[in-house]
């Protein structure tokens, strides 16, 4: 693990657990990170998940103003600023009247939302090998970005774009890059100021613990990220396919870390929050995950990382999905340090 490491500049330094706020520059940022309902323990210098991932799904659409609002009061009241919508439009399905919704709670609670682009998955993980594909996605997903950041750019709380295609290492780095710099390019000149975040893996399937060399990843995230233009690449940890993963975050995490400062661009690590409950060759079903395992992730990761998030939230984290998220909350609150006050 040392030698790991050593591939960290010195100014990385230990995550900053006191620090949530990211991207604003009002000077009344610092003022609303805390609320009335939250006390901040002060012996905790535990690194705390500062945002998570909404992964929005078409009944999404029929929930109320007042659901989004309950949803981003529980992130905010764990500590969590920064509010991340996948996607806005998913396999054809238009998901924006959600993100509306979101962005609009966002605005009252002086959240900060990165706005998910389209996705089209279907067949992304073989068509993105080819460089020709890629050139072609990338002007569609380019033109749909700009009409999303010209509708929702009044919002204050829209501090970023997250683009939802994801690598995996499976590709040709210089192509994979100028797909996302050209997305990135769109954002930017509708709104100058928003950050960029892509959210890659390093395994060759979820479930899988195993990756490429160190040496083989510092390469391919230096060559990709020279081309990619983004401002923060949050890494998944793939620990909700497998926990065997856990023992493999220095070796995964620590080559990318070092690749992406070296270029100037911020490493968060994306803590997947969930446990998968059906094998590989089954469909996809999982469950909320344990505070003993997250905090092993966190704890495993936080050397290397300049925050948290976490994937994802309204499905395996919100108090109000059952038994199991409450707890995780519960856990999660305790194990930073942040009491709820009575009311």
């Amino acid at each position: 693990m040392f030698l790991f490491v050593t591939l960290i500049s010195a100014s990385a330094g230990p995550f900053d657990a006191g620090h949530v706020v990211v991207t604003g520059n009002d000077a009344t940022d610092e003022a609303v990170a805390e609320t009335a309902d939250v006390e901040l323990a002060t012996t905790s210098m535990r690194p705390r998940i500062t945002g998570a991932f909404l992964q929005i799904w078409e009944s999404d659409n029929d929930n109320s103003l007042e659901f989004w609002r309950g949803e981003l009061e529980a992130m905010r009241a764990a500590g969590m600023r920064i509010v991340i919508p996948q996607y806005s439009k998913s396999s054809g399905v238009d998901l924006t009247p959600a993100v509306e919704l979101i962005l609009q709670v966002a605005d009252e609670l002086k959240m900060q939302v990165f706005i998910g682009t389209l996705l089209d998955e279907e067949g992304w993980y073989l068509k993105k090998l080819n460089p020709l594909f890629l050139a072609k996605e990338r002007v569609k997903v380019a033109a749909y970005t700009t009409e999303l950041v010209r509708r929702f750019k009044e919002y204050t709380s829209f501090r970023g774009l997250y683009i939802p295609y994801e690598d995996n290492t499976l590709s040709l780095p210089g192509s994979m890059g100028a797909f996302y710099g050209a997305i990135a390019e769109a954002a930017r000149a509708e709104k100058p100021e928003l950050k960029v975040m892509i959210s890659p893996f390093t395994t060759p399937r979820p479930g899988m613990a195993k990756s490429l060399p160190t040496w083989m990843l510092r390469q391919y995230f230096k060559s990709m990220l020279a081309k990619a233009k983004v401002d923060i690449i949050a890494w998944q940890d793939g620990v909700g396919g497998t926990t065997n993963q856990i023992a493999r975050i220095p070796h995964d995490l620590a080559p990318i870390a070092s690749a992406a400062r070296e270029l100037d661009i911020q490493i968060w690590g994306n803590c997947e929050v969930f446990h998968r409950t059906s094998p590989l060759s089954e469909d996809f079903e999982a469950e909320p995950t344990t505070m003993e395992i997250l905090a092993r992730q966190i704890e495993g990761a936080a050397p290397f990382v300049d925050r948290f998030i976490c994937f994802d939230f309204n499905h395996y984290f919100s108090p109000r999905i059952g038994p199991k998220a409450e707890q995780l909350y519960k856990d999660y609150c305790a194990w930073v340090g942040i009491t709820h006050k009575n009311p």
